[in-house]
């Protein structure tokens, strides 16, 4: 037997030993569900919600690994930059990571790829409880159409819908933020093309957060104005106003004098004096 021959027998034998170990883990996971739990604990003002665990969560034990992961950090480094005081640290491990079910899927291991309803049903209790211990959390960013099926458990807060961010996902964005093709012509390192659907993601997420600031702001002014109407605050105030202007008014004048029969240049430093202290 030859050298080559060689390096094939290995190469074959660590292609049985690895389907030996998938065969062995698919047995596993029908009995005991694998499972990768979420990352809590952060008190972020923003939480990211998933899908489910994939290959890369398993093997790592944590969330959000992978091209996913390398993608989610790329985007808070831009979020972060834009919106410091919401997005406050550039690396995924500083936020709350959730999926909508954490039991693992993925092709290779049971054919599947989401999580089916029985399985979110069950885990929107843990979120639930998630939600009632983080008083911190502001933002909810659902990342994927099956992350959305969760989207009732956080409707007091401000929900962000937003694509997936694998790369089966990503590269359906054909545009960059300035409308131009994203291409190999106009790109032609594939690294540039996804740095530009990247940024398309992530002002995507800015535009919404603008929005949800905007649906406060006149939500909490329509507010206002109905106090306004029932209480007449607008004519107190320009009571108030004039009462103490007036008061002002007095206690300038039993210091200074009375204005009568005051030259014109201690008349216009009293009118002056008046005018600053006045309430507008």
């Amino acid at each position: 037997m030859d050298e080559k021959d060689e390096i094939l027998k290995k190469y074959i034998e660590n292609i049985e030993n690895c389907q030996n170990i998938l065969n062995e883990l698919k047995g596993q996971h029908k009995n005991n569900k694998y499972t990768v739990e979420d990352q809590i604990g952060k008190n972020s003002k923003v939480c990211f919600i998933f899908s489910c665990p994939g290959r890369e969560e398993l093997i790592h034990g944590k969330l959000c690994q992978g091209d996913t992961g390398e993608n989610l950090n790329k985007i808070l480094e831009i979020l972060n930059v834009d919106r410091p005081t919401i997005f406050e640290s550039k690396v995924k491990e500083e936020y709350d990571i959730l999926n909508s079910t954490n039991i693992v899927h993925f092709n290779e291991l049971d054919h599947k790829t989401e999580g089916d309803k029985n399985e979110i049903n069950k885990h929107k209790q843990q979120l639930k409880k998630y939600l009632e211990n983080n008083n911190n959390l502001e933002y909810v960013i659902l990342c994927g159409n099956n992350a959305q099926t969760v989207k009732d458990v956080f409707k007091d807060k401000k929900i962000i819908c937003s694509r997936h961010l694998g790369f089966q996902s990503i590269n359906q964005i054909k545009t960059d933020i300035s409308g131009k093709d994203i291409n190999e012509i106009v790109y032609p390192k594939a690294i540039d093309r996804t740095k530009a659907r990247l940024e398309v993601v992530a002002e995507d997420i800015i535009r919404h957060i603008l929005k949800e600031m905007i649906k406060n702001f006149s939500s909490e002014s329509n507010v206002i104005n109905k106090m306004n109407k029932k209480y007449n605050l607008q004519k107190r105030i320009v009571k108030l106003k004039s009462k103490i202007n007036k008061k002002i008014k007095f206690i300038i004048i039993k210091k200074y004098g009375v204005i009568k029969g005051k030259s014109k240049t201690k008349y216009k430093k009293m009118t002056c004096k008046i005018k600053r202290f006045r309430v507008k």
